[in-house]
């Protein structure tokens, strides 16, 4: 019999969530390139019925708005028991969707690995703090989440069979809960490496400095606020361009001085990426996860950067890239808190970068190629996995 495998997202809104979609498509394709064919990956939510790059997205049907939230609250596992057949499979992967009784009755009946892309704290901040939403609401619909969560995780996180998070600090954090440290592997995020090609970066004239920075939509951690900021209080000649890819709806970052511009692109496909980013001098990775109360991450724009090849900076630890000592002079950091970005420090950084852009470009993507690509990632994924019992 085939061990067969589940991974499961609940991502009702499946609009604003590309960097999840993104991720799964990416583990999935790297599992097929390396003969993996018993996972079956799933996203059950609120828009979209069908498969695409073999992940498949399942519709929720609701019978009515009353059910609905009480469901997505407080019974969100019904959706999984609902839709997917889980009898055909010897164990499920679940992206962690917080606790409530549902979750108890899953991990009971299943054998149940949870996967952390954030700490339990900073997924319930996102409730209080995201100041996109109605705050009331997003504040009774996390006081809910947060209690089912503090009754429920303990006993379910004891009863799972195992806890695969992106970063050392979410295991720390998260493993707390639980009797057994072994549970826990960290394996961080990759890049499709033959997905996200080599396009190199413009080098900088002294004049005007083009920034692209990736963004699936304005997540309060993301930090395009604290970059705006620092270019409007940026008073060096240098004009600064700042191109957001991404489906931003809300065009509402303005910019004080008439020399420096915020371009939206709204989404673009790979073909129209692979002509913008030889334009951009510098990329910009996530400015502000201190305000989910986090330290460390993998984020994916940061891998998409170093397989295109172009410079970045960045304000977090990231896992991977600053322990690959090869990358270390072609990344700015800068301290992951409020304050603002020193514009002098950037055009000084990319002024003096050592060597031509398609030479370090080239360099760059076969680091990503050789250290950060999906297909080197699943492999610990796999036997991870395959060690649970």
């Amino acid at each position: 019999m085939i061990n067969k495998i589940a991974h499961i997202t609940l991502q009702y809104n499946i609009d604003n969530s590309t960097g999840i979609i993104s991720n799964n498509t990416a583990k999935l394709t790297a599992l097929h390139k390396l003969g993996y064919n018993n996972f079956d990956f799933y996203i059950l939510n609120d828009m979209f019925e069908g498969i695409k790059d073999n992940v498949k997205f399942i519709k929720l049907k609701h019978s009515n708005i009353v059910s609905q939230y009480y469901n997505k609250i407080f019974n969100k596992c019904k959706f999984i028991e609902k839709y997917i057949p889980l009898h055909q499979y010897s164990k499920i992967i679940v992206r962690y969707p917080l606790s409530d009784n549902s979750l108890l009755r899953l991990v009971n009946h299943n054998n149940v690995i949870f996967e952390f892309h954030s700490t339990v704290d900073g997924d319930l901040k996102h409730y209080f703090e995201n100041l996109e939403y109605n705050k009331s609401i997003m504040k009774i619909n996390g006081s809910f989440r947060k209690f089912l969560d503090n009754k429920y995780s303990e006993e379910i996180y004891n009863m799972a069979k195992g806890f695969i998070t992106v970063t050392d600090e979410m295991s720390i954090i998260e493993s707390k809960k639980v009797n057994n440290i072994h549970k826990f592997k960290t394996i961080s995020n990759g890049i499709d490496t033959d997905k996200y090609k080599l396009t190199s970066f413009k080098k900088f004239d002294g004049k005007t400095l083009n920034l692209i920075m990736i963004v699936s939509n304005d997540l309060y951690w993301f930090g395009i606020d604290r970059l705006i900021s620092s270019i409007n209080s940026y008073i060096g000649n240098i004009n600064i361009n700042l191109y957001l890819v991404g489906p931003l709806a809300n065009r509402k970052y303005l910019l004080e001085n008439n020399n420096h511009q915020v371009i939206y692109t709204g989404y673009l496909t790979p073909a129209e990426l692979n002509e913008l980013y030889p334009k951009m001098n510098i990329a910009v990775g996530t400015l502000g996860l201190a305000r989910k109360n986090q330290f460390e991450q993998s984020t994916l724009k940061v891998r998409e950067y170093i397989s295109r090849g172009i410079p970045l900076i960045n304000a977090y630890y990231d896992v991977d890239v600053y322990n690959i000592p090869e990358l270390k002079d072609y990344y700015l950091d800068f301290p992951n808190d409020e304050s603002l970005i020193d514009f002098d420090k950037v055009v000084n950084f990319i002024s003096n970068l050592n060597g031509e852009p398609t030479d370090i470009s080239q360099y760059m993507h076969q680091i990503a190629v050789e250290k950060l690509d999906w297909k080197i990632k699943m492999i610990d994924y796999v036997n991870f996995v395959n060690s649970i019992k």
